[in-house]
């Protein structure tokens, strides 16, 4: 009876193991640029808060809803300028994404954008950088 018992604690305990070490959902890294935005809001946090997480965000991936703005080539390569709507912000959020895909993109087009953040868009001062890819 004290081995039955035994057995059955030892293979609950076992189950509980996989449970909790089994791996994320793969969105579990994901971070949206509407959350970005809100995080790099100087009204609610300092500028050491702001510089914090997004060294933080090094090698993470960031969704980006929104509207192309501009679409760059060049000798680096081509670049999709992606504005996305954040609900109570009077600026749009600028999203740079390093893209292969950028000739099928115009102006005004709805795209959803993926990739790893890459760096702070210094020279809009509200927006980021990312390697990724876009589509309609």
């Amino acid at each position: 009876m004290v081995m039955k018992v035994f057995t059955i604690a030892f293979f609950l305990f076992m189950a509980a193991g996989v449970v909790i070490l089994s791996p994320a959902p793969s969105h579990a890294g994901q971070v949206t640029a509407a959350d970005v935005a809100d995080h790099m809001d100087k009204t609610k946090y300092s500028s050491d808060d702001i510089k914090s997480y997004l060294k933080a965000l090094k090698g993470k991936r960031i969704v980006a809803d929104g509207k192309v703005d501009d679409v760059k080539t060049g000798r680096t390569g081509a670049k999709i300028v992606v504005k996305v709507e954040v609900p109570g912000r009077s600026k749009d959020f600028v999203v740079d994404v390093r893209t292969k895909s950028a000739a099928a993109l115009h102006k005004g087009d709805r795209v959803s954008c993926k990739g790893e953040y890459t760096k702070y868009n210094m020279f809009t001062l509200n927006g980021i950088g990312i390697d990724g890819s876009c589509s309609k």
